[in-house]
């Protein structure tokens, strides 16, 4: 944005130093932390400065409270000349430029745009490497086919930071290559990690192919997830197309699949040598060659090992095919795929304790997920039906955008007991909501339901309150019961 301020009345004789001295009307702007600003001087409509050009002086960064503070004395050391006598209003205009990268006190690159993600990406890709960076906002790279996305970190330069999402989404995220290494990031080396992230888009590439990271060689990818389609060659995933560290509470939700070579294709992971736990897909899977699965395609290594996953996405392929694991080698545990989705959870055939088909009523059933953490790791769902990560929430609950223009939407009690799930789980946050219809929840909550009593768990808490924007619409929820001994209690808490 702009900001301005005036000299009236100033006189400028032909041929003369402009000399206007403003230090008494210092003016403080607010901005992002780190903001690079500047200011131009002009009169009236017309530039000040030889031949009327403008005058444009670097001004300095923005604090990291947001405030940069601006003396202007033109006549120290920052005069111009005029070339013709003028009197009239001179003005001082400062304009701001927030999508810029910057760093924290402590070396931490600051992201805000699109702009300043390129950035650090060539940063990146130049060597220096080892950077560590934090997204400040849901970031949309607008791509198309000509406008592309190039990978941070490649084979030659790989990505050995730590680069935190911090809950945010990179949204028009477009690759359409015949290169290997394609994906948001192309290559994440030894200790390099991205975590708390969600991308959205189109990923296309040979092999090493991914919505998140193309390949992973002795690094971790996190609590991130994709929901875009990604296609390639060989090792194509969902999240890492070639896993040889760490992949853990993840999901997918797009569509993956093997173009020619159609190898090795995972709905989380293409391809892994190290470890895959907590994961899950929901997308369709599909590939013209070997090596098919729900969760990973192929680990077909002794040290892999895949943990406490599940797929629901339907799996199709021609040659080891497996509803959570194509082709095996290593150790799978307490791992579950959607009956019918696929035939067999590994090549073909469930194991007992590592890959079993279970149906729609088991999988809404926790019991189901022996050895899963649910006091932390997962939670159960009863919108979808199934456990989700509770660390990042899904947010396909409500039809909208969340916005005052347009609100999420909630028609019925399984969206609504959604919307709750979603609050207390620390999400909503300046959102809107918006209830459609009247709901009923005496079926479902009473002192006497199918012999058990049920409580409604109130929508916020004195931990995590509910922030956002709820709109009643003029409808009415009944039946809500409540029989708590704990504070904070009503529909809402």
């Amino acid at each position: 944005g702009t900001a301005e301020i005036k000299a009236e009345n100033v006189n400028i004789a032909e041929g003369y130093l402009l000399n206007v001295t403003l230090s008494e009307c210092d003016f403080i702007l607010k901005t992002a932390e780190g903001a690079q600003l500047k200011y131009t001087v002009t009169k009236g409509e017309k530039a000040v400065g030889v031949n009327d050009t403008v005058l444009t002086v670097e001004g300095g960064t923005a604090d990291d409270s947001g405030t940069a503070k601006f003396a202007f004395n033109l006549a120290d050391g920052e005069s111009i000349t005029y070339a013709g006598a003028y009197t009239g209003t001179v003005i001082f205009t400062v304009s701001v430029e927030e999508d810029v990268l910057t760093r924290d006190q402590d070396g931490v690159y600051r992201i805000r745009g699109a702009k300043s993600l390129a950035a650090f990406r060539d940063l990146v890709n130049s060597g220096l490497n080892h950077i560590n960076a934090m997204l400040m906002n849901d970031i949309d790279l607008k791509g198309s086919e000509t406008n592309q996305w190039t990978p941070i970190g490649n084979e030659d330069n790989q990505f050995k930071g730590n680069f935190d999402g911090g809950g945010h989404t990179i949204s028009g995220l477009y690759i359409n290559s015949t290169s290997d290494y394609q994906g948001l990031f192309g290559y994440v080396g030894e200790g390099g990690t991205v975590q708390d992230l969600g991308v959205d888009g189109t990923v296309s590439g040979s092999g090493c192919v991914g919505g998140v990271v193309g390949i992973i060689n002795n690094g971790t990818v996190t609590s991130c997830y994709n929901t875009g389609d990604v296609s390639g060659g060989e090792a194509v995933g969902g999240v890492v197309g070639y896993n040889g560290g760490t992949v853990t509470n993840c999901y997918n939700t797009g569509d993956v699949s093997g173009g020619s070579e159609g190898s090795l294709v995972g709905g989380v992971v293409g391809a892994t040598n190290g470890t895959v736990t907590n994961c899950c897909n929901t997308g369709d899977v599909s590939g013209t060659n070997i090596a098919v699965g729900g969760v990973v395609g192929y680990s077909g290594y002794s040290a892999s090992t895949i943990t406490n996953c599940y797929n629901t996405g339907t799996v199709s392929g021609s040659d080891y095919v497996g509803g959570v694991v194509g082709w095996n080698n290593g150790t799978v545990t307490n791992c579950y795929y959607l009956t019918g989705t696929a035939v067999g959870g590994i090549n073909g055939a469930d194991a007992e304790g590592g890959a079993e088909a279970k149906t729609a009523a088991e999988f809404a059933t926790q019991s189901t997920f022996v050895g899963w953490d649910f006091d932390g790791t997962w939670s159960m769902d009863n919108f979808h039906g199934r456990p989700v990560l509770t660390a990042i929430a899904e947010t396909d609950y409500f039809s909208g955008e969340g916005t005052a223009e347009s609100p999420y939407l909630i028609p019925d009690l399984a969206t609504l007991e959604a919307f709750r799930e979603y609050v207390n789980a620390g999400s909503g946050a300046g959102e809107y909501f918006k209830l459609t219809a009247d709901i009923d929840m005496s079926e479902n909550y009473g002192a006497d339901i199918g012999g058990n009593e049920i409580s409604w768990t109130p929508i916020g808490n004195g931990i995590v309150p509910f922030t956002g924007n709820f709109d009643g619409g003029g409808h009415k929820i009944s039946g809500l019961y409540i029989n708590s001994t704990s504070d904070y209690q009503g529909l809402f808490g």
